[in-house]
């Protein structure tokens, strides 16, 4: 799923909650979850410490649009089954 959102340059935080495809109650997923950025110099994300599904944002000031990624192993126990979810942040002038 993908979503759109928009951030003066500074500092923001995002969360992730993994839902069932079916019912959309909420899920576990194997392992922590991984964030990422298609362009730090834009919007650069860091895991917040102590709970991987929650991500700290950093828009040091170019204007721009960078993707947020989260990516997770779907699968409880043995294989992986990876699932994604994306974010495009737009940084424009205060």
């Amino acid at each position: 799923m993908s979503q759109v959102g928009t951030i003066h340059p500074g500092l923001a935080t995002i969360h992730i909650t993994w839902l069932d495809t079916n019912g959309g109650s909420p899920v576990p997923v194997d392992g922590d979850t991984v964030w990422s950025s298609s362009n730090a110099a834009i919007v650069a994300v860091t895991v917040s410490p102590g709970n991987p599904l929650i991500a700290n944002l950093n828009a040091p000031g170019p204007l721009g649009t960078a993707t947020i990624t989260a990516t997770a192993d779907g699968k409880i126990g043995a294989g992986v089954v990876p699932t994604s979810a994306t974010i495009d942040i737009t940084v424009v002038a205060p």
